[in-house]
């Protein structure tokens, strides 16, 4: 079993708002570009069905999120 300390609890605390902060900004940021009539065209892609898709924001999101 693995323990975590009070520091390393408060470390993955910190990590996980500060991504929870970009994808929230990027996120309201893809949805701006989509309802208020950006000249920005949006490309979405199909996962792994119709249903299952993936658009730029995703796919931006996820790489941002890595970087952290």
């Amino acid at each position: 079993m693995v323990t975590i300390n009070e520091e390393e609890i408060s470390e993955i605390y910190e990590l996980a708002l500060e991504m929870g902060k970009v994808a929230g900004e990027m996120l309201m940021e893809g949805m701006r570009k989509r309802t208020i009539g950006s000249n920005t065209s949006i490309q979405i892609e199909e996962k792994d069905s119709s249903v299952d898709v993936v658009t730029q924001t995703d796919l931006g999101m996820s790489s941002r999120l890595e970087t952290i």
